[in-house]
């Protein structure tokens, strides 16, 4: 039957582990508008992409304050399965020295079991799958319906974004030049007054990377 010290521990690292992700699902907008700010116009954070930025982070957070959750509350896992060597048992070292160690060992290993019941074992292993997941999203297909039209001046067109193998089917639509007319989020175009060729693009809001193009040509008369 577990001790009474043990049964303590365990409750305390599944309070904490709670109280942790509490904490880190109320910041995590202000880490969304961190991300946000420091995002470099290629789309990265310091040479990574901001998943994977915040993936770090939040394994670094959930990890400190399990740390420091364990510094508090005097939580001492290690202490449980290999307690400090007294006396004779001591190797022949300074045996302050070695209550020091394994008293400094025992509050990271007692955090970060603490911050793996939160977001660090859970974000670690999304984080080892983040190559996964970019190779699913490398693999996004998006087109555009109609691929090519011809239309009067002023006259209006709706756009239709297919994005196939992807989580997400939300697009953000742009004409490429300046003056080819507007194009609304929901992919209705409208033809400017003046004749041209122009294009409408299609960029996936799930990986921006992903990019359909379809050829508007504007004429006096249809064709």
């Amino acid at each position: 039957m577990p001790s009474p010290e043990y049964a303590l521990i365990v409750a305390l690292v599944f309070i904490g582990g709670f109280a942790i992700q509490q904490f880190l699902q109320l910041i995590d907008f202000l880490i969304e508008v961190l991300i946000n700010r420091i995002i470099d116009q290629n789309g990265n954070i310091w040479g990574v992409s901001p998943t994977v930025f915040k993936k770090s982070l939040m394994i670094g957070l959930a990890s400190g304050l399990g740390i420091l959750a364990a510094v508090l509350g005097n939580i001492r896992i290690l202490s449980l399965a290999f307690p400090p060597c007294v006396g004779t048992d001591c190797p022949k070292v300074d045996p302050d020295l070695v209550l020091k160690a394994h008293e400094s060992l025992d509050f990271v290993i007692s955090g970060l079991v603490i911050g793996s019941g939160t977001e660090a074992v859970n974000t670690l292993m999304k984080f080892l799958g983040y190559i996964k997941e970019s190779q699913k999203a490398s693999i996004i297909e998006i087109s555009i319906n109609p691929p090519s039209v011809s239309i009067v001046k002023g006259e209006t067109v709706d756009f239709i974004a297919i994005v196939r193998n992807g989580n997400s089917s939300e697009v953000g639509w742009s004409v490429v030049q300046g003056n080819g007319g507007t194009i609304d989020e929901s992919g209705k175009y409208s033809a400017p007054n003046v004749k041209g060729t122009f294009q409408i693009r299609a960029i996936s809001k799930e990986d921006n990377t992903k990019i359909a193009v379809s050829i508007v040509t504007v004429g006096d008369q249809p064709v």
